[in-house]
């Protein structure tokens, strides 16, 4: 059958006037669905949803059910194309085919890539509903993928064209696009991937804002190579390295590789806390982005910063101008006051003492200081301040009133 034919010479005419039009990524679809008279399915790389037209029919499809309800082709789908050879057709055929076997036996599909920048960006599948398909219809859909690969060139939900399975989890998961620790469960179960029970987010970011960062791709190398259980993802504020480990107690030893990473490429990363479900990869990612913020902001000269590091200024971030009025301690503020009169030390002598855990003998080794001298400060600091060594909320507030006062100079 010669590739120019009415039918396929009017449906190109339709196509390319929705390119040119700029009609939707959903509308482009739609009107493909019209032309097919069948329902559409196209999705990422990662089989999530991009867009989903069931033309007015009522699809009685397994593949096409699952996807409705989560957004995504379920894990036993995403093993049946896997064993089935059905990924590995679509991959390697240069040009649509029809599926009759396997999951294709009740209703025949097209299949389809859509090729970004010379990598699998999206896959499409058309359903067989009331007409067997013919070459008209897979060179339509061949067509319909060029024009698809134009649309998605830029799209923020392609991202990055070929991204794998488990960087698809982590784009959804920081874009908020797994709404339920079910989906999330069974998109893990497709990727095969058995996480470890402690998480970390690690956000490499370059050294000015409008900047990007160089080699990122033999950098994501460098780091998946050197620390295990790692996976990195090309985010829009850099490179979201996420660490995956079992021992809590003993953090994990990727602090040097990274350190090094950052000085040999001058570049900022900015550490989470642990966290122990992956559900949660959206909040942690957000306060590697307020680590980063806040690292600037104090014009930190180190280039690995931990929330540790800045907790103190994120908290005051949260204070009305009231609230920094009305919290701060008034033993603090007397033993403060006393300091400034006297040009002591009293203030820092009590943190020191907190910071240790409250022992005489480590905190003075810390201040470099003998036992018994450190002792008598103590006494002193009693005397000027009526603070109560015994009670640990009294304890507690002062030196978040330190903490907190210093972040707000």
């Amino acid at each position: 059958m010669s590739l120019v034919t009415p039918d396929y010479a009017k449906r190109k005419e339709v196509l390319v006037d929705s390119l040119l039009q700029k009609d939707s990524l959903a509308e482009l679809v739609h009107k493909a669905a019209v032309l097919f008279d069948a329902p559409i399915i196209l999705t990422t790389s990662y089989y999530r949803v991009l867009v989903l037209d069931n033309a007015g029919y009522d699809v009685k499809d397994s593949v096409w059910e699952a996807a409705e309800t989560t957004g995504y082709c379920s894990s036993e789908a995403v093993y049946a194309f896997e064993s089935e050879g059905i990924t590995h057709d679509v991959l390697t055929k240069r040009s649509a085919y029809i599926l009759r076997e396997g999951i294709g036996k009740l209703i025949p599909r097209i299949l389809q890539k859509v090729i970004v920048r010379g990598k699998p960006a999206a896959f499409i599948g058309v359903f067989q509903m009331n007409r067997p398909f013919d070459e008209c219809d897979l060179n339509t859909t061949d067509l319909l993928c060029d024009i698809l690969a134009i649309f998605l060139e830029n799209d923020p939900d392609i991202l990055r064209p070929g991204m794998t399975m488990h960087e698809g989890i982590l784009h959804d998961l920081i874009n908020e696009n797994i709404t339920s620790a079910t989906v999330l469960n069974d998109r893990l179960r497709a990727a095969s991937w058995t996480p470890k029970k402690f998480f970390q987010c690690a956000l490499i970011t370059p050294s000015h804002r409008e900047e990007g960062i160089d080699n990122a791709d033999y950098l994501s190398f460098r780091i998946l190579s050197a620390i295990e259980n790692a996976h990195v993802l090309h985010a829009e504020e850099g490179l979201l390295v996420l660490l995956n480990y079992d021992d809590s107690s003993v953090l994990p030893g990727y602090g040097k590789t990274l350190r090094a990473l950052a000085d040999q490429y001058n570049l900022f990363i900015n550490v989470s806390n642990p966290f122990r479900n992956l559900y949660h990869l959206k909040i942690f990612y957000d306060s590697c982005k307020t680590i980063r913020n806040i690292a600037r902001k104090k014009k930190r000269e180190s280039r690995v910063t931990y929330f540790d590091d800045v907790i103190f200024s994120a908290l005051t971030g949260t204070l009305t101008p009231e609230e920094k009025l009305t919290f701060p301690q008034t033993a603090y503020k007397t033993l403060y006051a006393y300091d400034s009169a006297h040009n002591t030390g009293l203030c820092a002598t009590l943190n020191t003492y907190i910071e240790h855990g409250c022992s005489i003998t480590e905190a003075s080794e810390a201040l470099f200081i003998h036992r018994n001298t450190m002792a008598k400060r103590l006494d002193r600091i009693k005397e000027i301040s009526g603070i109560d060594f015994q009670n640990g909320r009294q304890l507690i507030h002062f030196y978040l009133t330190g903490r907190i006062l210093q972040n707000n100079e």
